[in-house]
């Protein structure tokens, strides 16, 4: 809609320059903000479908149930995506959006030592009980999925969660 809303605009400021050259009067020399607005709004455009590809991928390592999760697995996921943002060009990556989601992504594989020391067998009901309540998670543990606990700061709270490892083991 705004994009539409732009060009109609730009097509009448293109006009009103034709109608003026066509009376002989002046008009000013300076660039035209309108197309400088539009060349944004089209690498806006750009950078989120490149941006949504990661993010979606992001999404289904978050969507994996806990219970089926392999930690290998998600670290390769998270090392070919961010291998895949790597890859972009430069005129995409200076933009917020990526900076954003390669930071996030970055996070996740820095914190991974975490994750995977959960998926220890030592790791019991009660154990898990007190995690998830740590956590303020409120769901049932078969449904509980990467994403929660990401989400939920599994990866900020390491001292928190080292002690239940700790008691568990």
């Amino acid at each position: 809609k705004f994009e539409f809303s732009m060009k109609k605009v730009n097509m009448d400021y293109e006009n009103l320059i034709k109608a003026k050259d066509a009376l002989g009067l002046e008009h000013s020399a300076e660039g035209n903000a309108i197309e400088e607005c539009l060349q944004e709004m089209t690498d806006l455009k750009e950078v989120w479908e490149a941006v949504s590809v990661p993010y979606t991928t992001l999404d289904e390592i978050k969507d994996t149930p806990w219970s089926t999760a392999v930690p290998r697995k998600i670290r390769r996921a998270l090392d070919d995506l961010l291998a895949e943002m790597r890859s972009l060009p430069n005129r995409i990556r200076q933009y917020d959006a990526y900076t954003h989601t390669h930071d996030a992504v970055k996070g996740f594989v820095t914190n991974h030592g975490m994750l995977s020391d959960l998926k220890t067998d030592a790791l019991k009901e009660r154990h898990w009980k007190k995690i998830l309540q740590r956590l303020g998670i409120r769901v049932a543990f078969s449904e509980l999925t990467v994403g929660l606990l990401w989400d939920n700061g599994v990866l900020t709270r390491k001292k928190e969660m080292g002690e239940i490892l700790t008691t568990a083991q």
